[in-house]
């Protein structure tokens, strides 16, 4: 998904990208949406990006669609990257009301207590070493913390691939 003004005339937006510890700013540029999409949001599946990027003059610097380890885009993501676009993932820990399952998961638990951390941080450190940006929501200050506190373990091949084997295809929210 990419977020869009809803206007029309020409629009920038800046966004800020959380990714590893630094923070960079995105302007993205264009034109009026019309029937594309609804309300200020356009939902992006392979085959909507490649209708899409033809028509546009500016590649966006980013898309955000829900990415977590029930629902992983493995098609979707390596296509947005291989363009050179920063894959961002929306609701990496679940989203509403689908948090508790995901963060009870046994599987990422015994990953999480393998390297002495969290289930969240697990599953953040995963989205990294996918080279997806996640930006956690969370106004508990511990929260935050915890889940900018990811470089100091790797997940090995064997527990990526683990955490491959629990994408279930199951999108929490469908805009």
């Amino acid at each position: 998904m990419l977020n869009v003004p809803n206007s029309g005339h020409r629009n920038a937006m800046m966004d800020n990208i959380l990714c590893g510890r630094f923070v960079f700013p995105v302007l993205t540029t264009w034109p009026s949406w019309g029937d594309r999409g609804t309300g200020s949001r356009v939902i992006f599946f392979q085959p909507a990006l490649e209708s899409f990027l033809p028509q546009v003059g500016t590649i966006p610097a980013l898309v955000q669609n829900e990415i977590h380890p029930y629902y992983q885009e493995q098609d979707v993501v390596p296509y947005i990257q291989n363009l050179g676009i920063v894959a961002e993932g929306w609701y990496p820990l679940g989203g509403r009301g689908h948090n508790a399952e995901l963060l009870a998961d046994p599987e990422l638990a015994s990953i999480a207590q393998a390297h002495g951390v969290s289930v969240p941080q697990v599953i953040l450190r995963w989205n990294r070493q996918r080279g997806i940006v996640v930006i956690p929501g969370s106004s508990n200050p511990a929260h935050i913390d915890e889940d900018l506190d990811i470089h100091g373990f790797s997940l090995t091949e064997e527990e990526m691939a683990r955490i491959a084997a629990l994408d279930r295809a199951e999108k929490h929210d469908w805009y």
